[in-house]
């Protein structure tokens, strides 16, 4: 196993923006967006492209900071994870089942040896009705 090591060489970050259209449902993938106010060190090697961030060779590590809207944090509830070439891959993040408000991060540590490789952050589970809400939403990248 390898582990994503800060202290060997000076990673590269990005953090940009994350949506999605309507409510949230198994299968629906968030869209990513390099919007103006997103801080983009000039990671090389990544595309991004709507649903999809295309990785190329290196050591990645993604996380995914999820804004999600309810009226009923006990009822409705969603999971989502990141996926590689669309099987999951990582630790799901998910809203907190537990009466209170927050979330936790989907996470992925990933070494690319070949190029373009494609990772989506998808929903892998739904309970009631939940949205994404985008002010409240943050995907943080790290390349070393």
């Amino acid at each position: 196993m390898s582990y994503f090591d800060f202290h060997v060489e000076k990673p590269q970050i990005a953090v940009i923006s994350g949506s999605l259209t309507g409510n949230v449902s198994v299968g629906s993938a968030i869209t990513f967006a390099e919007e103006s106010g997103d801080t983009f060190n000039n990671i090389n090697n990544l595309s991004v492209q709507g649903d999809t961030l295309y990785l190329s060779h290196g050591h990645w590590l993604l996380r995914g900071f999820l804004g999600i809207a309810n009226s009923n944090n006990l009822s409705n509830n969603c999971e989502y994870a990141w996926y590689v070439e669309d099987v999951l891959k990582g630790t799901k993040g998910a809203t907190v089942v537990a009466g209170k408000n927050g979330t936790d991060p989907a996470q992925l540590e990933l070494t690319v040896t070949s190029s373009n490789c494609p990772v989506k952050l998808k929903f892998s589970l739904s309970n009631g009705t939940t949205t994404v809400n985008s002010d409240h939403t943050s995907i943080v990248i790290m390349r070393a």
